[in-house]
């Protein structure tokens, strides 16, 4: 199998965005979202697990319809990772926010770029 600069790109912005929902978890990241933030701690929790299920879904279909040939989803979905480091960026100084760390903050940039290479590349 001959795989493109593309497909690597989009393969490695997938796998880093898996990878930052479960440091998400670890952080709580619920705890910063605009809405989430005002709901009880448990019942916020809960909200982000199931809310999950769909956009894993989501971005499980997209890369394999994307290998398949289809176009769409690669630029948006690259647009979405940059779209997502630069909300991270903006939430630095939030009171609650457990990403200020060499980890996690490696793990938002590192999506962010390949998924600026996927969207280049698309």
């Amino acid at each position: 199998m001959n795989l493109s600069i593309h497909f690597v790109a989009l393969l490695g912005a997938a796998a880093l965005f898996f990878l930052h929902e479960m440091d998400a978890v670890r952080c709580r990241e619920w705890r910063i979202f605009p809405v989430l933030e005002h709901v009880e701690e448990r019942m916020a929790m809960l909200w982000f697990f199931w809310l999950h299920v769909p956009l894993f879904g989501l971005l499980i279909w997209g890369v394999t319809s994307t290998h398949g040939g289809s176009n769409l989803f690669s630029p948006l979905f690259g647009g979405f990772c940059v779209l997502h480091g630069f909300m991270h960026w903006l939430y630095e100084r939030h009171p609650r926010n457990e990403f200020r760390n060499p980890l996690s903050r490696s793990i938002i940039w590192s999506c962010a770029a390949a998924g600026l290479l996927t969207a280049i590349t698309a």
